[in-house]
């Protein structure tokens, strides 16, 4: 009998000689510790993108002196950037997306706050997200994630994981859309993120920094 949805996923840190890797929760998420993004290894890095596609999400800690041109570069190393579907990014980095919600901006609609995958809509939709708390209030504006690979773990028969793979779907935004503009004068655009392809497809130290896997590689 399957008491939780975790229970076939392994959320255990694997063995590592360059990074420190602190598991977070029993379905996904880990801590990268004492690393800074801007100055990593190769080494340091395959370690890194390991945990990423182990873990699905990760969260690195003090990285105050990071830029665009940092966040940037090190997005890069996971894959080529994916085409962004809703906004041109900060001057001089495009793949850099600025999202900002001040906090007397009223709006009928709060874009992104609903459970989503980055833009499934297109035809190679991003892998990654790599996203930068800068400015972060004392509560509230929390960001959630979920580990979607739970949902086919447990199934007890191969055949149920087959049928499920081969569902057709359909991802059309047309209505959110029509029912934000409605609502809002514009797209509220501070954290910023930079979001990779990959290949196979307030706390004392408020800025931090989180990397998490859409899709691709095989857990």
């Amino acid at each position: 009998m399957i008491g939780t949805p975790h229970e076939h996923f392994d959320n255990s840190a694997a063995p590592t000689k360059h990074i420190q890797v602190r598991p977070l929760a029993a379905a996904m998420g880990a801590e990268i510790v004492d690393v800074d993004c801007a100055t990593v290894s190769d080494e340091a890095f395959a370690e890194i993108e390991a945990a990423l596609f182990r873990h699905k999400m990760i969260f690195f800690r003090n990285q105050q002196t990071m830029t665009h041109g940092d966040q940037s570069a090190f997005s890069r190393r996971f894959g080529p950037f994916a085409e962004d579907a809703y906004t041109q990014g900060v001057p001089g980095f495009p793949e850099v997306q600025p999202l900002i919600k001040e906090a007397e901006h009223l709006t009928g609609h709060l874009f992104g706050s609903g459970w989503h995958t980055d833009s499934p809509f297109l035809a190679e939709p991003p892998a990654i997200s790599f996203l930068r708390a800068i400015e972060v209030p004392p509560y509230g504006g929390d960001t959630i994630w979920a580990n979607s690979a739970t949902k086919l773990a447990p199934k007890p028969k191969p055949t149920m994981r087959n049928g499920a793979s081969s569902i057709g779907w359909r991802s059309d935004s047309a209505a959110i859309f029509t029912k934000y503009r409605s609502a809002s004068n514009g797209l509220p655009t501070a954290c910023s993120t930079a979001r990779s392809a990959s290949a196979a497809k307030k706390a004392p130290a408020p800025r931090f920094c989180a990397a998490t896997a859409r899709c691709g590689r095989p857990t």
